[in-house]
């Protein structure tokens, strides 16, 4: 069964994406003070069944020695917007006191971009043979913001048969993980 998602009360459209919906067993009626809001109570349900994700991180192949800069891609399923800071944890073989981050890109406008650029710039001492990130949670965005502009429909479909109406959520930082199809490694 397809879920529905509206912008406005008594609007409905077809999302698009498969979801199993799970609902508590019945029992007795809860009050607005056991939840803290009308929802779950009849009143009101709202349900975002529409994905966002990670699909690969990519950078290019390479030698890299002190100062360089490795640029270093991530590529959403959808736009997506970027304010702030944020960095992308690495993992290298040595051994530094401080860890390595690949830092956004500020020098690029991040409005409606389906790959957002991190860039690492070597330092002495930095060694691997092979560069990847720490683990599927490396991507952190504490200090900034990476949201849905609310609009468009996945690169991979074909057809968009609607506008997801996300604007402003969270986009997830999960990335694949290390050493699967789309991570860096």
């Amino acid at each position: 069964r397809r879920l529905l998602a509206g912008a406005d009360v008594g609007e409905a459209r077809a999302s698009g994406v498969l979801a199993e919906l799970n609902l508590p067993a019945p029992g007795p009626r809860k009050t607005v003070a056991d939840y803290g809001s009308l929802v779950g109570q009849g009143r009101q349900i709202i349900i975002s069944a529409v994905s966002l994700k990670v699909l690969e991180v990519f950078a290019a192949n390479g030698t890299y020695g002190v100062g360089s800069q490795i640029h270093i891609g991530v590529r959403f399923e959808r736009p997506v917007n970027a304010t702030g800071v944020s960095y992308l944890l690495l993992h290298l073989d040595s051994a530094l006191d401080e860890p390595a981050k690949a830092t956004l890109d500020q020098s690029k406008p991040y409005e409606l971009s389906e790959v957002l650029w991190y860039v690492y710039i070597v330092r002495a001492g930095d060694a691997t043979d092979s560069l990847t990130y720490v683990a599927a949670d490396s991507l952190d965005a504490t200090e900034g913001a990476i949201v849905s502009i609310g609009g468009g429909c996945p690169v991979t479909m074909e057809y968009c048969p609607v506008d997801t109406g996300l604007a402003g959520v969270a986009a997830p930082t999960t990335l694949p993980h290390p050493g699967m199809p789309g991570s860096l490694s």
